[in-house]
Parts: structure tokens; sequence; C-alpha cells
């Protein structure tokens, strides 16, 4: 194996990615009228971007979420965290005891639902309201995030167990590849769970 040689291929490789993503970043800003089809891996390149998206609107959404309803009922957090009863709560206060002394990874809910009922009333905890069948497809979207913002062996691992685990496929796609499948329709079925989350959530709400 020669080293070098494969040093200067993953050096053009990179280079040739990032040169396409930015032609066709130009091509969206600039406004250029299209004279041709959009290519597949564009379409790809699309879908695998609002993943991205759509989960960092999901994390905001949760954060916020755990912190108007901690308020609704703060018996639960000042016990967790030590803090007297009388204590005063504000919104600021509630997000710096949570999410400031580490970053907090709670977007899962199926492994985080224990930290949630520590520091949520049962009463005010509405994410218990959300199906399983909702938390299983968010936490294989986080599965497609986690591949598209590493590229790494045990990120693409992963990946390929929830492939199998919710689809039955054993053989690896390229999540944009995967999206697209059935001309989109697994990634509207997929990113629809976010929604039907914050409708079932919102139900509780009286």
């Amino acid at each position: 194996m020669d080293i070098r040689k494969s040093i200067l291929k993953n050096h053009e490789t990179f280079e040739k990615e990032i040169e396409n993503l930015l032609q066709y970043a130009s091509e969206i800003i600039c406004g250029i009228p299209y004279s041709r089809q959009i290519k597949k891996e564009e379409k790809y390149l699309i879908l695998e971007s609002l993943v991205l998206r759509a989960c960092a609107f999901w994390e905001l959404f949760l954060e916020k979420e755990v912190i108007f309803c901690t308020l609704l009922d703060t018996k639960n957090i000042k016990a967790e965290f030590g803090l007297t009863p009388n204590t005063r709560l504000t919104a600021e206060l509630v997000r710096a005891i949570i999410f400031s002394d580490r970053y907090r990874d709670l977007h899962d809910l199926e492994r985080t639902k224990g930290f949630y009922k520590k520091i949520l009333c049962e009463r005010y905890n509405l994410l218990l309201n959300v199906s399983k069948d909702q938390i299983n497809k968010i936490s294989f979207i986080y599965k497609i995030r986690n591949y598209l913002s590493h590229y790494s062996t045990f990120s693409k691992k992963t990946l390929i167990e929830g492939y199998m685990g919710l689809y039955k496929q054993n053989n690896f796609q390229k999540p944009g590849l995967f999206l697209n499948h059935g001309k989109g329709d697994r990634f509207m079925k997929l990113l629809s769970a976010f929604k039907m989350a914050s409708i079932n959530m919102r139900k509780l709400i009286k």
C-alpha cells in the first residue's frame, strides 16, 4: 500500500466533494435558471440537509419544552438539584441548571426518559404521550444525523443496525439515497414523526 498515494487520493476526494458543494450552492444563491435536470445526487444532498435542519429544530423545541414544563411544577427539579423549596426559578435559571453545566444529549427520548422523569413532574411530562413508533422513528433519524455529522465507522455501523431494525434492510445505503426511496415517501414519513410527537404532547396541555 502506497501511503502517500492514499493521502493524496484522500485529499483529492475531499476537495472534489467540497468543490461540488460550492458549485451547487453558487447556482442556488445566484438563482441561475436550470437548463438541466437536477441530478439524483443533488436531491440526496437536499434530503440530507433537511434531516440535519429538522434535528436542529427538534432540539430547540425540546429544550424550550422541558424548561416550560419544569416551570409548571418545580418540585422535582428542586429535589434533583438540591435547591431550597423557596428558590424562585425563572426560564433562564432553569435553562442554566439543566443545560449549562454540560452538554445534555436529550433528543433521544427512549434513552433519556429517566432524566426527564427526574426533573418533570408526571402531570407535566408531556413526553410521556409520545408514541413508541414516533420515538423509534426519531431515534432512527438521529442515527442518520450522526452519520451525516461524522461519517465515522461507528456511526455507519449504528446506521446499518437502524436500517435493519426499522426496515429489515441489512445493506448500507447513503442516507440521501435511502430517504429518496418511494419518491421521497420514506423521508416524508420519517420527518413527520417530529410533528406527530409534538401533536401528541400538545394534547396533554390543559
